[in-house]
């Protein structure tokens, strides 16, 4: 019988303007989103993601990541949230959204407030 693989579970706080959610999800399911955003956007040069932190795949492959690192990555991984939220390409990503878990009653709403927030710029 395989023993269950260690992991880490990053509870990470999303904010935006109209709605605060926690979500506890593995390095791995952020990184997934990245990548989906990038695929999606790759053909719009005027749109660019935040950059995505790094791995340490060093760390992971000799003994793991420690306390320190572990927060590190929580705290940069709140913060490429922060800023994919506040990015245009995010704003009608269903995946974006359901990856959030944002519920469908404040979705349009937070739609509406980037939208008219974009145009005062």
């Amino acid at each position: 019988m395989r023993e269950p693989e260690h992991y880490t579970a990053y509870e990470v706080a999303v904010r935006t303007p109209l709605w605060t959610n926690r979500l506890e999800k593995r390095y791995s399911n952020f990184l997934e989103l990245h990548r989906i955003m990038k695929l999606r956007y790759r053909l719009s040069p005027a749109l660019s993601l935040p950059k995505f932190p790094g791995q340490k795949i060093w760390k992971q492959m000799f003994g793991g990541l420690g306390e320190a690192d572990v927060e590190q990555r929580k705290s940069q991984l709140e913060d490429y949230m922060r800023q994919l939220e506040a990015n245009p390409c995010a704003w009608d990503s269903q995946y974006f959204i359901e990856f959030l878990q944002m519920p469908q009653e404040v979705v349009r709403e937070w739609m509406l407030f980037h939208v008219a927030n974009s145009r005062k710029d």
